[in-house]
């Protein structure tokens, strides 16, 4: 999956409001996602440029927390 940075995004909206098609730019761009685009618009349409930064909190968790994890679900049949 490829991850487009904020400054990328933002240039492709700003476009797409200024009336430039979104199959057209998908093309120009190389965008395989016929929704991708629009989903940008959307985003920065409701929470500005905020919107099209991208998160990358992936949180990790230690051996000891997954094994704990794990046990407590043995224990509670989960």
């Amino acid at each position: 999956m490829v991850k487009f940075n904020s400054e990328f995004k933002l240039k492709l909206v700003l476009k797409y409001l200024s009336g430039i098609g979104s199959t057209s730019l998908n093309h120009e761009y190389g965008i395989k996602g016929s929704a991708t685009l629009l989903s940008w618009v959307q985003m920065y349409q409701k929470y500005g440029f905020k919107g099209l930064i991208v998160k990358n909190s992936k949180q990790s968790y230690s051996y000891m927390y997954k094994l704990k994890v794990l046990n407590w679900m043995k224990l509670h049949k989960s």
